[in-house]
């Protein structure tokens, strides 16, 4: 198993740094239409190699419970 995959479903397919920027500029008040224009604007491809990064590509993201690991960590001041 992949570092932070606990088991459940599928193992993350976002590069922990990429998913923990995403949560932090998320967390400054950054809407998904922004963050997805952001990585767009730098040519980041999606995790799973796609060119475009959406709006809503970015809130499920930001709703799985590998982001919620990220931000108790982030909560309990281990990042």
């Amino acid at each position: 198993m992949s570092a932070g995959h606990r088991g459940r479903g599928r193992p993350p397919s976002c590069p922990r740094e990429l998913a923990l920027r995403i949560v932090q500029l998320h967390l400054q008040g950054w809407g998904y239409q922004a963050i997805g224009d952001m990585l767009n604007d730098e040519g980041i491809p999606t995790p799973l190699g796609r060119p475009h990064w959406s709006k809503s590509y970015v809130d499920r993201l930001l709703h799985t419970q590998y982001v919620r690991e990220i931000l108790q960590e982030l909560q309990a001041g281990g990042l």
